[in-house]
């Protein structure tokens, strides 16, 4: 999506750079094999208004937690809506 939306190339190039932003795949690949066992909510939050849905976000942890075997509660934090208030 990053690649074919409005951003300008400099900017699309900072982004799927080494140390730009993390990817669905990414993220995943994170909460399938590293995401630590206690962890009892995950909030997914910063995602791109233009390049990414929250749908597909929600759809994509949700089967990167079920594969690896963790239970956590998962929230995706839409942009530009207020989420809930978390406290811990």
């Amino acid at each position: 999506m990053l690649k074919v939306g409005p951003y300008p190339w400099t900017v699309k190039q900072r982004v799927m750079g080494r140390n730009g932003h993390l990817s669905n795949d990414v993220a995943c690949d994170y909460i399938r094999e590293s995401l630590d066992s206690a962890t009892t909510t995950l909030v997914l939050g910063h995602l791109s208004a233009h390049n990414n849905h929250p749908a597909l976000v929600e759809q994509a942890a949700s089967q990167a937690l079920a594969a690896g075997g963790r239970a956590a509660r998962l929230v995706v934090a839409e942009p530009g809506v207020q989420s809930e208030v978390f406290q811990f």
